[in-house]
């Protein structure tokens, strides 16, 4: 991305955003800082909601980093990764701290009873934080065929409802016991 084009997109002259950030480096940190800013008051905006459902709270959440991140092209992505690894890892961390304070979330569905009993909320949350860290890098969506948006609609969808139609759930579940007590 070059100075003409964050210029324009910011709506100032040139001349103007070089006033306020001499050097590139320092207008990375800004934006970088700004988006976590950002993010952080999305998440802890919807975890004070307790009145609201809490698998709904987790969906705005879902939605809001979705939207948000879909802002960014793919070859900003790709730029940061290469110029600035270091405001990559500062997302990386941000995210994981962040999506840890989703297991709340599913513990609330838990005693709510709209989320599974029996699931351990802290490695679910771990796992979706495996799926994202893998699949939400400016390498991956810059080199493929899918967007920001496409690729956490993904990941959430299969979080949310698996792969598995629900009458197959049953079926699978029984296929499972079976090959399972085989193996022991």
């Amino acid at each position: 991305m070059t100075s003409d084009e964050i210029a324009s997109g910011a709506g100032v002259s040139k001349r103007t955003l070089y006033k306020y950030y001499p050097e590139k480096d320092r207008l990375i940190e800004s934006v970088m800082e700004s988006v976590r800013e950002d993010l952080g008051a999305l998440f802890a905006q919807e975890l004070a909601k307790k009145e609201i459902d809490p698998m709904d709270r987790f969906r705005a959440i879902v939605l809001g980093i979705t939207a948000y991140g879909s802002r960014f092209s793919k070859i900003f992505m790709s730029d940061l990764q290469k110029v600035r690894p270091d405001e990559v890892q500062k997302m990386i961390a941000f995210r994981t701290e962040r999506l840890r304070s989703l297991g709340s979330l599913l513990r609330e569905g838990q005693k709510a009873g709209v989320v599974r009993k029996g699931l351990d909320a802290n490695l679910s949350v771990e796992i979706l934080l495996a799926a994202m860290n893998g699949v939400m890098t400016p390498e991956f969506l810059a080199g493929g065929k899918y967007s920001f948006a496409t690729a956490a609609d993904g990941i959430f969808e299969l979080f949310f409802r698996g792969v598995l139609e629900p009458g197959a759930v049953r079926v699978q579940k029984q296929r499972y016991r079976k090959v399972n007590n085989r193996a022991n």
